[in-house]
Formats: structure tokens, C-alpha cells, sequence
């Protein structure tokens, strides 16, 4: 059940901030997901040292020593950004660079990118791991693109890969991107 808490607590954090309106609520949630996520991790990791590996729904779920280390990672990393970014986007939000709405995007995006991170390390099986690694850089992609900059905008049309050309954007796209900025 822990490793099912520990993929769920960010999971249905990203969902309930789509309808949450308050920015507030929005900060304190995401905080308290974080904590919640960083404390599993470290009883998963106890849990780890103590059995040698935890497994959950007949083994799709699965954590071991490298596993349990990287959620510890990823949860740590989640908190402490979390923790920055509720000044930071307060700060962006204030000096008009941050609308309301991109604001919210940022606190269901954050969440649902540390739920398909956790799901990559501990889903024990290939197909559902590779969807979720994809999911990882899809709601990245948004989330550099998320001040929809013409930088930040070419900064996520980049960031999935090169094309056959080895150009990083192919020129049709550029020439789009140049007429709607």
C-alpha cells in the first residue's frame, strides 16, 4: 500500500488543483503533497533496508535500494522547489509577468510531473514505465513553455529532441512560432 500512497498523494494533488480557484490553497496543498511524498518515501526506504524490497499488486509496483534512493531524490527535490516557487510565482504574480491562470498551471502541472516521475521508478513493467517517461516530458514541456515567452516557447519546441535534420526545430515551426509572437 505504500508504494500505491506514494505514486497517489501526487497523482490526485495535480486533479484537485484543476479545480481549485484559491492561490493560497493552491501553495498549501502542493506543500503538503511534497511533505506527504518525501515522508513515504522515507518509510519506503526504511522499509527497504529492513525486507530488501517492497512490492505491491503482484509486482507491478516494485521498489528496491535504487529505487527507494530515487524517490527519496525526487521527492526531495519536489519539496524543496515547491518551497521556492511559492515566492517566486507570488512575486511573477504580483509584477503582472504571471497570470492567474498560468499560476494554477504551474500547481497541477508540478504535481502530475513528480507522479509520472515516481511511476517510472517503481512500475515494474516496461510498456506502463515508457508511458509514463513520455508523461514525464510532455508535462515538462509545458512547464518551460509555461510563461509563453518567444524564449520559453523555443526552449520547449527543443526540448523533446533534434529533427532528422538536426535542426533543433524544424523551419516550418519556427516560422509559425515567429508569427504568432
Amino acid at each position: 500500500m505504500l508504494l500505491t500512497c506514494l505514486i497517489l498523494v501526487p497523482l490526485l494533488t495535480g486533479l484537485l488543483c484543476l479545480v481549485i480557484r484559491s492561490r493560497w490553497f493552491l501553495e498549501v496543498l502542493n506543500l503538503l503533497a511534497f511533505s506527504i511524498t518525501l515522508i513515504l518515501g522515507f518509510m519506503l526506504a526504511r522499509g527497504v533496508l529492513i525486507h530488501g524490497k517492497v512490492e505491491e499488486w503482484n509486482s507491478f509496483l516494485y521498489a528496491d535500494a535504487l529505487s527507494a534512493w530515487m524517490i527519496l531524490l525526487i521527492s526531495f527535490i519536489s519539496l524543496v522547489s515547491s518551497i521556492y516557487a511559492v515566492g517566486y510565482l507570488r512575486r511573477d504574480l504580483i509584477a503582472g509577468v504571471l497570470t492567474p491562470a498560468m499560476f494554477r498551471e504551474f500547481y497541477v502541472l508540478t504535481p502530475l510531473l513528480t507522479f509520472a516521475m515516481l511511476l517510472v521508478v517503481v512500475c515494474n513493467n516496461l510498456g506502463v514505465m515508457w508511458i509514463a517517461l513520455e508523461g514525464t516530458a510532455l508535462v515538462s514541456v509545458f512547464l518551460v513553455a509555461l510563461y509563453k515567452q518567444k524564449t520559453s516557447l523555443e526552449a520547449a519546441w527543443k526540448y523533446p529532441g533534434k529533427s532528422q535534420t538536426r535542426n533543433p526545430i524544424p523551419q516550418e515551426i519556427l516560422e509559425e512560432i515567429r508569427s504568432i509572437i
